[in-house]
């Protein structure tokens, strides 16, 4: 390559490039910008000259490495082994440079005779890199503040999830010494049932946010009355915040559509919890609001806002940063004395998130706080405004299903036995297959109608329930495909409702069972006119 070709080389990735003879300690330019021409003289008998002169523009810190390079002895020896070697500092005016001195010829003996100066800027990579360590260094920071979260996650889950089991394990002990007590054992009963739905919800806060995180949630589309579904909410809450003495009010004045279509269950979780926190977390005699409101309603849509208001506790600004984070519990005495995992919030706003809808908050420590939840939901058709979901409480125990016969598909004995005594408990008589093969060849080969119902596990050895199902459909018997098959199974997610649908089932419950669903089912599968019991 000619001398030409080095220069534009040269030129090409360096601001400035100076040829040094360190013999005769001269200097030639061979080549700089603008800036750096009015800064050095392009020819000098010194070349310890040209880092002089750019020291004033180089910050302080830096001035030590950039005035050993004008040391001949040091860049000597810097270089007996290598080509070139660099620096790299900070400056004023044009940001990260690097000063790199590339070797020319040698001696007899190796040592450099002549080299090259040149400066780089590097100000762009620097910065990069800068902001890069900066995010890595972040990065750690908050990877241990969430390991430290999930550590205390996992003490107050412990806590959390052993005050329930004490309560079962206790009560069950209460009960059985006292077993000949009618009302004691009743008392330790509805204790057990309590506790036990309280360690569902944390179960199920924990398995939420999992699937939420993974992003695997799935939207249903329910028809509701917004009125029904505060109702449930209320009669919820209202004996939480009866124990605290707090006014709970309602104000659902702003609502014009009362009927909508969107996923109610993940709805009236949100309602619960922004009004559960509220609730918590304001002292007693305290004062929590919950205001409705409809705006921006065309043909088939509106967007309906819940406005939830406390006179509690309040947050801290450094929390309110981090309120929505998953495991996060403000470091409070009052606060650590309360149940909860931490979730509540995070999986509120997911769902918010996922149905393209907004929650804001404003709060102030010692002075309550204020969430406003926005999302818009589908409005029902007029003739469809004439039902209503706010149905009488339906109890197992007063219906009489005598004479229906229910097939229970079910591997776990413990399940199987829950599951026929509540099925009995409506007057059904039932019997049992063990898996989903069983359940096939008991079906086959029982006359046409045997079976009024069958409620299928899902997960079963020898044969699922859900191919158990299919099987069942396409055995060609007259009564298979009218026969209605219910999941009954441990399996409840979305994912698992539509699976369930699409091997032929006609409806789905989920375990642990929930005795007034029971009863609904039956009653929409085997007929109304089996009413209630007599004096039930």
């Amino acid at each position: 390559m000619d001398n030409n070709k080095v220069i534009r080389t040269l030129c090409s990735r360096y601001f400035c490039v100076y040829s040094v003879d360190l013999v005769t300690h001269a200097y030639e330019e061979v080549y700089a910008g603008d800036y750096i021409k009015a800064l050095i003289p392009p020819t000098g008998n010194s070349y310890e000259v040209l880092f002089e002169k750019v020291l004033p523009e180089i910050y302080e810190q830096y001035h030590d490495d950039v005035m050993q390079l004008k040391d001949k002895e040091h860049t000597i020896r810097e270089l007996m082994n290598l080509d070139s070697f660099s620096i790299e500092c900070n400056t004023k005016i044009i940001g990260w440079v690097k000063i790199v001195i590339m070797a020319g010829e040698r001696d007899e003996n190796g040592r450099v005779k002549n080299l090259l100066v040149a400066g780089q800027n590097i100000d762009v990579e620097k910065q990069d890199e800068i902001e890069a360590r900066e995010e890595i260094k972040a990065a750690y920071v908050e990877a241990n503040r969430a390991n430290a979260q999930k550590n205390d996650f996992i003490s107050k889950m412990s806590h959390d999830i052993r005050t329930p089991m004490n309560a079962i394990m206790g009560m069950t002990t209460i009960a059985v010494k006292h077993i000949d007590d009618r009302e004691k054992v009743k008392y330790c009963v509805e204790t057990i049932n309590d506790a036990g739905k309280h360690l569902l919800a944390l179960i199920n806060e924990v398995i939420d946010v999992t699937k939420l995180e993974a992003g695997n949630i799935e939207l249903v589309r329910d028809h509701f009355s917004v009125s029904g579904l505060v109702d449930n909410v209320l009669n919820m809450m209202t004996p939480l915040s009866d124990a605290k003495e707090q006014m709970l009010v309602l104000n659902m004045t702003g609502v014009n559509h009362k009927y909508v279509i969107g996923d109610r269950t993940r709805v009236e979780e949100i309602l619960t919890n922004l009004v559960s926190n509220a609730i918590k977390y304001t002292y007693e005699k305290g004062l929590i609001s919950i205001d409705i409101t409809e705006e921006n309603a065309s043909d088939d849509a509106a967007d309906y806002i819940f406005v939830v208001k406390d006179s509690g506790i309040g947050m801290s600004k450094e929390f309110q940063k981090h309120l929505f984070e998953a495991f996060s519990r403000e470091d409070d005495e009052y606060i650590s004395k309360a149940e909860g995992t931490g979730l509540g919030l995070t999986i509120t706003k997911k769902y918010i998130e996922a149905m393209n809808g907004q929650i804001s908050f404003k709060s102030e420590k010692g002075h309550g706080s204020e969430f406003c939840v926005r999302i818009r939901l589908e409005l029902q058709d007029r003739e469809e405004e004439s039902y209503s979901d706010e149905e009488e409480e339906i109890k197992l125990d007063t219906l009489d299903f005598s004479g229906k016969r229910a097939l229970l598909v079910d591997d776990n004995d413990l399940n199987a036995e829950i599951g026929r005594e509540l099925l009995e408990m409506a007057g059904l008589t039932t019997e049992r297959a063990e898996n989903g093969a069983d359940a096939v060849n008991m079906f086959t080969t029982s006359p046409y109608n045997h079976y009024d119902i069958i409620f299928m596990d899902v997960i079963m050895p020898i044969m699922n329930g859900y191919d158990a199902t299919t099987a069942i459909r396409a055995s060609g018997r007259p009564d298979s495909s009218e026969v209605p098959i219910i999941a009954m199974t441990a399996n409840a997610f979305a994912s698992d409702i539509r699976e369930a649908f699409e091997a032929g089932m006609n409806d789905h419950i989920a375990k642990p069972i929930d005795n007034e669903y029971l009863a609904k089912v039956l009653i929409k599968y085997l007929g109304e006119e089996y009413g209630h019991k007599e004096n039930a």
